[in-house]
């Protein structure tokens, strides 16, 4: 087996789908939870460079091993990062898996930053897919409004096929979310691309799509209720946040010789944005990020003839 590092780091200042039965011992979401409001925290740019690169640094603050055991290794020890996202001004979480081909033996693994400090919670037993009945082998995507009102969507690995699966954290404990049967193997089976965005009211929006030709679409779950929005995007959406005054960014993946797509919703609908201006045919974004506190988006990006940095508005 070679083994390298997956390697946690911080600044240096503070900064369900219903396939079968639900595991033994998991709790379950039966609605959106209550409303809840994250605030971010100002920030200022200082003047002064020597000082800022005095005080403002990147640090390890854990190293784990990564594991490459390859399947069927049934007893994969490793760390594999797939998403780190905020979810309050001292809340973090890292989620994975337990290796990069463990496949069917692989297992959730997880980390939670709070106050300062990366804490290892125990993974409860249900959510555990390498085990007979459990919920998922890896966790792919985190996305929170509050520390009390956590997301992440993972895989289970089948023989033929992956489903993907929810799980919400209330601050207390993690638990199944259900999402109807028609998301799982139906005409409307969702494919998750990646982006999760938890709102102020409670409710969250996935991107990716749905059905055997995966229809680019948003899904969205509010007071227990799930609603798909189909996107005439060339492919699969990506990258999902908020615009900073009540509405959303995604971008599709490019195909073939169709370029990736920009789409913005506000008013209750999506549309399909511009071009950014002087961007060369066959470019794709390669993921988004909203600046805290202002309307102003961020992205990276790739064109036939140059790697983008992209902003908006």
């Amino acid at each position: 087996m070679q083994c390298s590092r997956a390697v946690l780091i911080s600044g240096g200042i503070a900064s369900a789908m219903m396939t079968g039965a639900i595991p033994a011992g998991a709790a379950v979401t039966p609605s959106a939870p209550a409303h809840a409001q994250y605030v971010h925290a100002s920030s200022a740019v200082s003047a002064n460079p020597a000082i800022s690169s005095a005080r403002l640094h990147w640090r390890i603050d854990e190293r784990l091993a990564l594991d490459y055991t390859q399947s069927p290794a049934e007893n994969p020890t490793g760390y594999s990062f797939l998403d780190v996202e905020p979810v309050g001004p001292s809340d973090a979480w890292a989620v994975g898996t337990s290796g990069y081909y463990d496949l069917f033996w692989g297992h959730p693994v997880w980390r939670h930053w709070h106050d300062g400090k990366w804490i290892s919670p125990p993974v409860p037993a249900w959510m555990n897919g390498a085990k007979p009945g459990g919920w998922v082998n890896e966790l792919e995507a985190v996305g929170g409004s509050s520390p009390n009102n956590v997301w992440a969507m993972g895989s289970l690995l089948l023989v033929t096929e992956t489903v993907d699966r929810a799980v919400h954290w209330n601050g207390r404990r993690w638990s199944v979310v259900r999402m109807p049967a028609s998301l799982a193997f139906g005409a409307d089976r969702f494919f998750a691309g990646g982006g999760i965005l938890a709102t102020k009211t409670g409710g969250i929006w996935l991107a990716g799509a749905v059905g055997p030709s995966y229809k680019p679409a948003i899904i969205h779950f509010y007071r227990g209720r799930w609603t798909i929005t189909k996107i005439a995007a060339p492919d699969y959406l990506t990258a999902l946040v908020s615009d900073g005054h009540g509405g959303m960014w995604s971008a599709s993946w490019p195909v073939g010789n169709i370029s990736a797509q920009i789409w913005h919703y506000t008013a209750g609908r999506w549309s399909r944005s511009a071009n950014p201006a002087g961007i060369k045919p066959q470019y794709r974004i390669t993921w988004m990020a909203a600046v805290p506190g202002s309307r102003t988006t961020l992205g990276i990006g790739i064109d036939t003839k140059n790697e983008l940095l992209l902003s908006s508005p």
